[in-house]
């Protein structure tokens, strides 16, 4: 059952943060000051965010600035693409030579599986701080990946084509991370949200790059923007 925040603690909050922005040297004290009169939960050690930032969520959700049920449906909307990734990470790796080439893609594999757990944790701990039910991981999510084999967006029988699946995966979490973010109502998850989906982006960036170094004539950034509009500049087929 989702918590009701009282609006005692929406004008607290509002007006601490006023405050904190205004003394940045005292913002230790008051916050500490803060947490213990108001209650607010403590940040969970997942969420990367500032204090700042933190308290404007909590500020915005008790004033009804945000729609807790909508954002926790939204955030686990997310959740799953995680789970999806860092089970198609696992799934590719063990299918990877010991090349050269193999190797280096599963650097890359691996550097941003290690985001993709930061985001699982981060999404789970947000969604549980906001009163709701984390999705859970799947056994497998082999039938996500079946389109993309049969749309010749990659494969699992080379490295490259590995790669190319890779790419063609972080694409797709990057757009619907576009896609989701738009649609919640908390201003700060907004913001945070946002920040996610710039590191999915990041994450197609560097396998395009890695491609370019084994000299492939291919642009690193092929589109101003990562939309469902520019997705066939981005990804790259089999």
């Amino acid at each position: 059952m989702q918590k009701s925040v009282p609006k005692k603690l929406a004008y607290t909050c509002l007006e601490e943060l006023s405050k904190l922005k205004a003394h940045t040297k005292q913002s230790d004290k008051i916050w500490r000051t803060l947490c213990k009169e108001v209650e607010i939960p403590p940040i969970p050690p997942a969420v990367r965010c500032s204090k700042l930032e933190y308290l404007e969520l909590w500020g915005s959700l008790a004033m009804g600035k945000g729609d807790v049920a909508n954002d926790i449906k939204v955030l686990n909307n997310a959740l799953f693409y995680e789970h999806q990734a860092i089970w198609a990470y696992n799934f590719a790796a063990g299918k990877l030579s010991k090349d050269k080439v193999g190797q280096a893609v599963l650097a890359i594999a691996l550097a941003n599986q290690a985001d993709h757990k930061q985001h699982r944790d981060t999404l789970t701990a947000v969604v549980r701080q906001l009163g709701g039910s984390p999705v859970g991981p799947k056994k497998d999510y082999l039938e996500t990946v079946k389109p993309y084999l049969a749309n010749g967006e990659g494969n699992l029988d080379s490295d490259v084509n590995i790669a190319k699946l890779a790419l063609a995966l972080e694409v797709d979490a990057a757009i619907a991370y576009g896609m989701e973010v738009a649609k919640l109502k908390t201003p700060a998850l907004v913001t945070a949200g946002a920040s996610i989906g710039s590191v999915e982006a990041s994450h197609a960036t560097v396998i395009r790059y890695a491609f370019k170094t084994l000299g492939v004539d291919i642009p690193v950034v092929p589109a101003a923007f990562v939309s469902q509009a520019t997705r066939s500049n981005w990804i790259l087929k089999v």
